[in-house]
């Protein structure tokens, strides 16, 4: 299976909602719902 990225949310409802047009528009075609955690940098030194 190919993996494309197709859009970034900061929200958990924005991300459904646009799966839900995704498979309005696309119904054969398998999508999913991937979330990354973002590390903030921290002010750390060596």
């Amino acid at each position: 299976m190919q993996r494309l990225v197709v859009a970034r949310f900061h929200r958990h409802d924005d991300a459904d909602g646009y799966l839900q047009i995704l498979r309005q528009l696309l119904p054969t075609t398998k999508h999913v719902i991937v979330f990354g955690l973002v590390q903030k940098a921290s002010n750390y030194q060596d």
